[in-house]
């Protein structure tokens, strides 16, 4: 099983991390991409080993999106969060997907300022870092917008309008 977060793509790039950068540390950049909530929450997806349902989690935060653009995210090895003893409880997402809200969101509890930065090194070291092109992600969101999946009520208008035209 793994857990799916939206990132920044280059923020995560092991090949251009600094020469500075001491082993079992990241760039302070990266943290921009594990922000918190006010309950010291982190929202992540589950997905499946297979990825069977990896098309749909990535439909759900496209969804919530402004724009329509490329989608990076990372994937990481749920084993390695539990070994670093951060808590992980089931939540209800709030993305126009209402299948994947319910089966597929979660949220890391309970995280210190030094849980966040083990984190932030398990991701970098463990990383599977993916991109989505603008063009797939757009053939997902018309997907499920077509399978009733998405509920375009939910979602921006800037986002529908791209979706129509782009």
């Amino acid at each position: 099983m793994f857990l799916l977060r939206k990132v920044n793509k280059s923020y995560w790039n092991r090949d251009s991390m600094p020469d500075w950068l001491t082993p079992g540390d990241v760039p302070a950049v990266c943290l921009n991409d594990l922000k918190v909530d006010g309950g010291n929450k982190l929202s992540v997806w589950m997905v499946e080993e297979d990825r069977s349902n990896l098309d749909a989690v990535i439909a759900s935060l496209g969804a919530n999106s402004d724009d329509l653009d490329h989608f990076d995210y990372l994937l990481i090895d749920l084993q390695g969060v539990s070994v670093a003893q951060i808590s992980m409880e089931k939540s209800s997402g709030h993305s126009p997907h209402a299948r994947a809200n319910a089966l597929w969101h979660s949220d890391l509890i309970n995280l210190s300022a030094k849980k966040l930065v083990k984190l932030a090194v398990i991701m970098l070291e463990s990383v599977q870092s993916e991109r989505l092109l603008k063009s797939e992600l757009k053939e997902l969101l018309l997907a499920g917008l077509a399978a009733g999946a998405l509920d375009p009520t939910r979602m921006k208008q800037k986002l529908l309008d791209k979706l129509r035209v782009a």
